[in-house]
């Protein structure tokens, strides 16, 4: 693994903090499965309890990646997705999930969107949606996620979890009762602007 990538997250983690990243011993080993994983062809998955840092890290490493390279994402919260179709619904319907095909995403809290139009379970067809374009095209899709796999079982059942362990690796950070919650150290001050961020979108 390049050290550019562990010296870029870094430097810029440190910038949207009031105190240094912290890399200890609860989560060195998997922020470096992160970074490893990052760079090769599967998605990241990320658990963990709320507090534990899954939506920073990946908040960090989307805008420390430049959109020309291979391995660029966009952050896509699930709730908006769900909005987004839920709006075009009538007219437009299962098309609108092909509004993120040409890129590598995150879908970011996946859990805590809303049922979809008519029970319809939105998140379901698009994990299914991104694994058949993961397939064709090697597109990544990474995730965030406070839910458990049996949480994940009920909601989105159990074929649709094995597909998106199929596309991505499970990392687990704050899994234990007594892990940190680094929300508490309210020490977050701002994700700084990047130069290229004006492309990002």
């Amino acid at each position: 693994l390049s050290t550019n990538i562990r010296k870029a997250f870094q430097q810029y983690a440190n910038k949207c903090l009031d105190k240094p990243f912290v890399i200890d011993e609860e989560n060195k080993a998997q922020w470096e499965r992160v970074l490893h994983l990052f760079t090769n062809n599967l998605g990241v998955y990320l658990k963990g309890n709320p507090g534990s840092g899954k939506t920073f890290i990946m908040e960090v490493l989307q805008r420390i990646t430049l959109p020309s390279e291979p391995n660029h994402f966009i952050i896509a919260d699930a709730f908006q997705i769900v909005k987004t179709y839920n709006e075009h619904y009538q007219y437009a319907g299962d098309k609108t999930l092909s509004n993120w095909d040409a890129k590598n995403i995150c879908l970011n809290e996946l859990g805590l969107e809303e049922t979809g139009v008519y029970q319809s379970e939105v998140m379901m067809k698009f994990i299914l949606f991104r694994h058949r374009l993961w397939v064709r095209t090697g597109r990544k899709t990474h995730y965030t996620t406070n839910l458990t796999d049996a949480q994940l079982d009920q909601r989105y059942t159990s074929a649709v979890r094995r597909r998106m362990y199929e596309m991505s690796e499970e990392i687990i950070l704050g899994g234990k009762a007594n892990s940190t919650d680094r929300s508490r150290y309210r020490n977050f001050k701002a994700f700084p602007r990047v130069t290229y961020e004006a492309q990002i979108k």
